[in-house]
């Protein structure tokens, strides 16, 4: 019993050598990131002793997924906006016309101008072209005022697409 005691430790001690950047090895040595709110730490399948050689192994090793969404930046207020003559658009304060799944309103000194980012669950990428809302707030670009105005006030997930 000893010799498999110590040859777990022996495997533990070399997971963590091998895998320096597994998410336990991050807790362990302090270094965890806000990144890892990201990524979903897949665990190891268990570990199996072959009786007949006493030897230990795994079958698989940690993985780490990376969300697809990007970089996490926290729950903001979203409100929806349009332009109150359609048929004749204002630009934007970036200088270009707003679209409509493409354009969103935020405070440049939280989310610079040409920043991308995704909203809450929706897979459409924003791009911050214009301003007048400010701290954590994307007011989201319409293309009438019925659907501006039944978006409301949500809290939402943002996220960074780097």
């Amino acid at each position: 019993m000893k010799k498999s005691a110590i040859k777990i430790l022996a495997l533990s001690l070399t997971a963590l050598t091998v895998f320096p950047n597994t998410a336990f090895a991050a807790k362990q040595n302090g270094s965890a990131s806000k990144q890892a709110t990201l990524e979903e730490i897949v665990p190891p399948a268990p570990t199996t002793v072959n009786t007949s050689s006493n030897e230990i192994y795994s079958k698989e090793t940690p993985v780490t997924k990376t969300s697809q969404t990007g970089k996490y930046l926290g729950k903001f207020i979203t409100t929806g906006y349009c332009d109150s003559t359609p048929d004749k658009l204002k630009k934007t304060a970036s200088g270009v016309y707003p679209k409509k799944n493409h354009t969103v309103s935020a405070d440049w000194s939280v989310l610079p101008n040409g920043s991308k980012i995704r909203i809450g669950n929706s897979d459409i990428v924003y791009t911050v072209e214009d301003t007048g809302v400010y701290g954590n707030w994307v007011d989201i670009f319409y293309d009438t005022p019925e659907i501006a105005h039944s978006h409301g006030e949500q809290y939402l997930d943002i996220y960074l697409v780097e």
